[in-house]
């Protein structure tokens, strides 16, 4: 008998041990993914949604400026897109910070969720779509510049006109 109590108590060590070896694991599983989703939903979202946002204005620019490389539009358009793209696989990487650190309910028994500080905005714009918009924006812009342009010709004859009448009248009187 004596055999199988030290045997039962070896094994009931071995257990304990194990079990000790699996807590630390899971805790530090816990801890790793928390940190990880916890980046991932705020920092790293930031900066995501900089980076992208940034690339968006550098193609505005792009776009507005006197002469347009389409070459270089749709390198910048391409950037762009990727980065939004990203910013949208992040968010829904990140949401998984809910099922690892949940906030539990809010007042009204609903569910809460953290913030994920980025998302894809532009999954459904297109290169035609963007082109179309910058076609249309320059061309309206153009259009009001040239209105503005014969609204000052008109200005400057009637000016001219009356100039004359004015004098034309003065010589006379």
């Amino acid at each position: 008998m004596g055999n199988t109590a030290a045997a039962e108590a070896d094994a009931a060590r071995h257990r304990a041990k194990l079990d000790a070896i699996k807590d630390a694991e899971n805790a530090e599983r816990q801890r790793v993914q928390l940190e990880h989703f916890t980046d991932a939903a705020g920092p790293r979202a930031t900066r995501y949604r900089d980076e992208r946002d940034e690339a968006k204005a550098k193609l505005d620019t792009l776009a507005g400026a006197e002469t347009v490389d389409v070459n270089e539009l749709f390198t910048a358009f391409f950037d762009f897109k990727t980065l939004d793209a990203r910013a949208g696989a992040l968010r829904n990487h990140a949401h998984r910070i809910n099922t690892i650190a949940p906030l539990g309910r809010n007042h009204a028994g609903a569910d809460q969720s953290h913030v994920i500080h980025c998302d894809s905005l532009y999954d459904q714009l297109t290169w035609g779509q963007y082109l179309e918009q910058v076609v249309t924006e320059r061309t309206r812009r153009a259009g009001s510049q040239h209105g503005a342009e014969l609204e000052s010709e008109a200005s400057q004859k009637v000016t001219a006109a009356v100039e004359q009448a004015r004098a034309a009248a003065a010589a006379d009187a």
